[in-house]
């Protein structure tokens, strides 16, 4: 007796044909590895970040809208940083990239035939003639011959599936990886601003008791110091919304990086002097389209429309099935031929799956135009609103230096008591204004051009190395 086993399914083989015929059978045959769900102490404390395997990944990124980088935390987190750990670390990027392992799978079954279909019949006769009576044996092999005529237009759509999955995640990692680079950028610009702030409130705040002390001593009056103490409270609402405004950002970064324990959210800050304002010549559209990942996967599904189209106007020619049948009847009298089956076309001739597929494939095409237009118009309404602050910014810095020496004198002269110290406090709170005018132009500037980068890869690192603006 022979013995045949082959992961958990084990046949015990008597007879030769009855080998034949299981053998093919026990290629199906798999092994389960049962794969559990993490318990909820693993939910509810994730494993702490590990910092090694995220520098290796980082330095081996291979995506073709983002380059590798040196992962250094040692000087805070810059817009750079944050995009590679988000396409590492976000668990929505996880979970999408297991779809390339569908789509090759279904790749693998597109290009497999049809298997052979096998039948057996066994009758026993029964009769009161005393003549002898053996049983009736019938066994058929028979195949289909659509599954070759329809193996390539199905391998097709398969392949365009598959491209299709890759650019769709990879643009998904490019769009989440720029999220992270425009909160980065923000949380940067946002520190900036409330250290203004801040600085404002200490002085506000020294003023407030200064004017106490005067009241009390008869030099300066309680009007004065209502005004002043209206002054302070408008400073602390502003730094208030700042710091709101920093922690909800700090907050949407952290998610996108799946908020790892253990990872300190030290953004790099933004150089204290301000960068000059270059004019940025307009990216070319065309090229900005040819960068977009997401229009190349909807090319690719429309591709695989195309073949799905294909595939159903070949299924309209009838199927027809060859094969071979042996059998014996009751008088021992052995029979060994073949046959064709053909499916007649009289009731469905398969129009309604080309209807259906040239209209999807039209709907496909809708969409693709779609995408373009709204692509088209979030880089032009991105480089409008660009120029616009490269013409708004240079206005307000041109205000702050002469603002800035009037208050530098009015402070000497309020601190010899040449003049009101609330005369001064007007000036002043205006140089407040101009900075922080400045400092919200400058963050839109730079959240604009990381927006710009997003909906035309590459563009602000074609425009700094022209000698366009980069800020």
């Amino acid at each position: 007796m022979n013995r045949f086993e082959l992961s958990s399914c084990t046949v015990r083989m008597r007879r030769p044909l009855f080998g034949l015929i299981v053998m093919p059978l026990l290629a199906a045959c798999a092994t389960y590895h049962a794969a559990p769900l993490p318990g909820r102490d693993a939910i509810a404390h994730p494993a702490p970040l590990d910092l090694p395997r995220l520098r290796v990944a980082a330095a081996e990124l291979r995506h073709p809208l983002l380059a590798p980088i040196t992962l250094d935390l040692a000087h805070g987190l810059d817009p750079d940083q944050a995009a590679v750990l988000a396409v590492l670390l976000n668990p929505q990027l996880r979970a999408e990239r297991d779809a390339h392992g569908e789509a090759e799978a279904q790749l693998v079954v597109a290009g497999l035939l049809r298997n052979p279909d096998f039948s057996f019949e066994a009758t026993h006769p029964s009769s009161s003639d005393p003549t002898p009576l053996v049983n009736t044996l019938a066994a058929s092999l028979a195949f289909d011959l659509q599954s070759l005529r329809t193996r390539g237009a199905k391998r097709a759509a398969a392949q365009a599936e598959l491209a299709q999955v890759d650019l769709g995640i990879a643009w998904h990692e490019w769009v989440v990886a720029q999220d992270a680079r425009l909160l980065t950028v923000r949380l940067a610009w946002l520190r900036r601003r409330l250290d203004i702030v801040r600085t404002e409130l200490s002085f506000q705040d020294e003023t407030e008791k200064f004017l106490e002390r005067a009241v009390a001593a008869g030099d300066a009056t309680l009007p004065q110091l209502g005004v002043q103490r209206a002054s302070l409270e408008t400073v602390r609402r502003e730094a208030n919304g700042l710091e709101q405004a920093q922690s909800e950002s700090e907050n949407v970064l952290l998610a996108l990086l799946g908020r790892p324990p253990g990872l300190r959210l030290d953004v790099a800050p933004v150089p204290a002097a301000a960068a000059p304002v270059a004019h940025a010549a307009a990216p070319d559209m065309a090229a900005c389209l040819d960068r977009r990942l997401d229009l190349d996967a909807l090319r690719r599904g429309y591709e695989a429309q195309e073949a799905r189209l294909r595939l159903a106007v070949l299924e309209q020619f009838p199927a027809l099935t060859i094969g071979i049948s042996r059998q014996r009847n009751e008088s021992s009298v052995r029979f060994l031929g073949g046959f064709v089956s053909l499916a007649l076309p009289i009731f469905d001739r398969g129009r309604s799956g080309v209807a259906l597929a040239d209209a999807t494939r039209t709907r496909l095409r809708h969409e693709f135009d779609a995408r373009a237009a709204a692509a088209r118009d979030e880089i032009a309404g991105t480089g409008a609103m660009i120029a616009l602050l490269e013409r708004q910014i240079p206005t307000v810095r041109a205000s702050l230096a002469p603002l800035a020496s009037i208050e530098e004198r009015e402070r000497a002269a309020a601190a010899r008591g040449d003049v009101d110290r609330l005369a001064y406090q007007t000036v002043r709170s205006s140089l407040l204004d101009q900075r922080l005018q400045d400092a919200a132009l400058s963050q839109a500037l730079a959240e604009a051009h990381v927006a710009l980068d997003a909906a035309c890869p590459g563009a602000v690192r074609a425009a700094a190395t022209k000698g366009g603006s980069g800020q």
